[in-house]
């Protein structure tokens, strides 16, 4: 967060965020829409101030969440979207274009994302949930008993498995396992 002396230092100061405003500031724009699966996603271009993405907005961009959208290929089409404003952002810095005050929207913090992250009880949720959470954020905390494993991949059958509301997913890819976990896991996958 850069404070009033520094930003004071510029005439203009524009932001990228990969998010629309004033609906998804902060944090992981791209994965938020998507996980809350709103129709459209986009990107814009703001005034900086001391409040995180809060600024007047002098472009933005929108377009359609492509079916079975995922967020690296969304950011990238975000940055392909937003590099073509870019002669519209330097004619906003050059015109000393006021913007468009934002009004209301919602912000997302690296809490959030921790508390939709990390399942305690996987055993409360759909396996369609667990799915989409981690589609949406790439990584999971999931407990199982009492260790915390970091989960990239799921799939349905297999070992080592945990129980969700409706069966059971199985764990595909893990960081990080402890090491006597990672050998027994290694045993059973034959590996």
């Amino acid at each position: 967060m850069w404070g009033p002396e520094l930003l004071g230092i510029f005439s203009t100061a524009i932001n990228f965020h990969n998010g629309l405003l004033p609906d998804y500031r902060g944090l992981n724009a791209t994965p938020w829409s998507l996980y809350n699966r709103e129709p459209e996603t986009g990107y814009s271009f703001h005034h900086m101030t001391a409040g995180i993405d809060e600024g007047a907005v002098v472009v933005d961009g929108a377009f359609a969440v492509p079916d079975y959208a995922n967020p690296r290929a969304v950011d990238l089409s975000k940055c392909v979207a937003a590099a073509a404003d870019a002669p519209r952002v330097l004619d906003a810095i050059a015109f000393k274009v006021p913007g468009r005050a934002q009004v209301g929207g919602s912000y997302y913090s690296r809490q959030d994302r921790k508390r939709i992250c990390r399942i305690a009880e996987p055993s409360l949720l759909t396996s369609a949930e667990i799915m989409r959470r981690l589609t949406c954020f790439g990584l999971l905390e999931v407990r199982f008993g009492n260790l915390w494993w970091e989960v990239t991949q799921l799939c349905e059958r297999g070992t080592p498995s945990f129980a969700t509301a409706d069966g059971s997913l199985t764990v595909r890819r893990a960081m990080f396992l402890p090491p006597n976990l990672y050998r027994f896991y290694r045993g059973i996958r034959g590996g």
